[in-house]
């Protein structure tokens, strides 16, 4: 009973608008940060801060959206939920207007990016709406939307489909992989049993697919090694060699290893190699 008051007066006293606008899930800003950075720093240019302010206003405005739809579907309306609906106008605002901007100044299209990420997005949405965001299947499949700002950035700045679309591919792997590791790697801290083979085995797919792009000339090999890195930290994180840890500092630590990524790969762009 007392749980239940303290909850209602949370929801009915005056929110923090911190609480309400920031997101505090450090494994989303790891997959955003990730895309717009590669982008930017591959292919500088005005459509590509735009769009990434765009990006950022769409990001943004899943936090407080979820507010919205979970206050909505109890039938209540709390200071919270306007609080929240305020937000996502604000967030929406920049997302459009920075898409608008982004049209304007582009060099070429890059329409064919966000094609390609609305069914991920959608998947996202719809599992958020039913209150199951949280699931592995609606998390990869947002981060690999988000992710599309990589390609659009780079396609915006004059950038070839083939080789804009690469990082794309490497960003999504990474996601996938990531999340199936945090998660797996969560629950063996909780002492709960688990199955290693599908985060060591995407892995491998991505090692594997990362190469084939090295290969023929769309990725460096330089993405390569950092597949490397991240495919050891899963061998470690998910054997008994794994030194116990919390998953504030997991989230840290996943956004280094993405950061990572970015900068081995700019490298090998620009050294070629």
């Amino acid at each position: 009973m007392g749980h239940a008051v303290a909850r209602q007066n949370d929801k009915t006293a005056r929110p923090r608008l911190k609480s309400v606008a920031i997101p505090n899930e450090h494994g989303g800003w790891g997959f955003v940060s990730q895309p717009l950075l590669l982008g930017l720093l591959l292919a500088p240019s005005p459509a590509g801060v735009w769009l990434a302010l765009a990006t950022l206003g769409l990001f943004l405005s899943r936090h407080p959206l979820k507010l919205v739809i979970k206050d909505r579907s109890n039938g209540r309306t709390y200071a919270r939920t306007r609080l929240a609906a305020q937000v996502v106008a604000v967030y929406l605002l920049i997302a459009f207007g920075g898409a608008a901007l982004a049209l304007a100044t582009a060099r070429a299209p890059f329409w064919q990016a966000i094609v390609l990420a609305a069914p991920f997005a959608l998947v996202q949405f719809a599992y958020d709406a039913s209150k199951r965001g949280r699931e592995a299947l609606p998390e990869i499949a947002g981060a690999i939307a988000i992710g599309a700002a990589g390609p659009a950035i780079m396609l915006a700045a004059g950038w070839p489909l083939d080789a804009a679309f690469a990082p794309w591919v490497l960003t999504s792997l990474y996601a996938v992989t990531s999340i199936l590791y945090i998660r797996a790697r969560l629950r063996l801290e909780r002492g709960h049993e688990i199955k290693r083979w599908p985060a060591w085995g995407s892995h491998a797919v991505m090692a594997l697919v990362t190469a084939a792009l090295a290969s023929v000339g769309l990725l460096p090999w330089l993405s390569l090694a950092a597949v490397a890195v991240v495919s050891g930290r899963a061998w470690l994180g998910l054997s008994s060699r794994r030194k116990p840890t919390q998953a504030k500092t997991l989230g840290f630590r996943e956004m280094g290893y993405s950061l990572g990524l970015v900068l081995l790969t700019v490298l090998g762009y620009s050294f070629g190699f």
